[in-house]
């Protein structure tokens, strides 16, 4: 079992954002605080986000297995089981999970040990000028090599290689790409305590 926490640092305070739990070729993940879902539309100057009904109630956990099955859960949602592709057959990186997140400063700070019951961290210093910003960050599932990223939802954005590749099980590696949410997207509504998750299967990512 692969075990992963994921920090951003402001100034000297690390604040707890996201985990990752891989078990053999089943993959858990989630935030540590308030999330909504949110569906996402490309327009012609860039991307409007639309919040998914929601309470903004604790953190809905999200599955991915072997089987290619997608399920996310908690605070009442259940999504059911939404048909992605098998974890044993991606070879490329594949976007699961794409996240516009609150101002860093808005994540709760934490003095405990993220490496505690032998998990890893992954702790990401920010610069001043991201501090009251929300990001862009994606999450792919890849293997173990060098692989190009595909392309950000985000047209004509960035697309640089990833700021972290963390190994997890049976070979598979975690990557992540992160840059400063852009002006051209536009969030319906929006609320700087929440994050927004877009959790989609992209088809073209998925080349073997």
């Amino acid at each position: 079992m692969a075990h992963l926490r994921i920090a951003f640092k402001t100034n000297e305070t690390v604040r707890p954002a996201f985990w990752f739990i891989s078990r053999g070729p089943d993959l858990y993940w989630s935030g540590f605080d308030r999330m909504v879902g949110a569906a996402h539309a490309n327009t012609a100057h860039g991307l409007t986000v639309a919040q998914k009904p929601s309470r903004g109630d604790p953190p809905i956990k999200m599955s991915y297995h072997s089987s290619g099955e997608f399920h996310a859960r908690g605070s009442g949602h259940d999504s059911g089981a939404i048909p992605w592709r098998s974890t044993r057959d991606i070879a490329r990186p594949y976007r699961i999970a794409t996240v516009l997140t609150r101002w860093p400063t808005l994540y709760a700070p934490s003095s405990r040990n993220l490496n505690k019951g032998g998990a890893r961290s992954l702790t990401l210093t920010l610069p001043a000028t991201l501090f009251h910003r929300r990001l862009y960050v994606e999450f792919f599932l890849g293997r173990r090599g060098t692989h190009p990223l595909p392309s950000s939802l985000l047209v004509g954005n960035p697309q640089d290689a990833p700021v972290a590749m963390e190994p997890l099980d049976e070979g598979l590696v975690l990557a992540i790409r992160l840059f400063r949410l852009p002006e051209c997207v536009s969030i319906h509504p929006d609320d700087p305590k929440l994050d927004f998750w877009i959790n989609g299967n992209d088809e073209s990512n998925t080349a073997i």
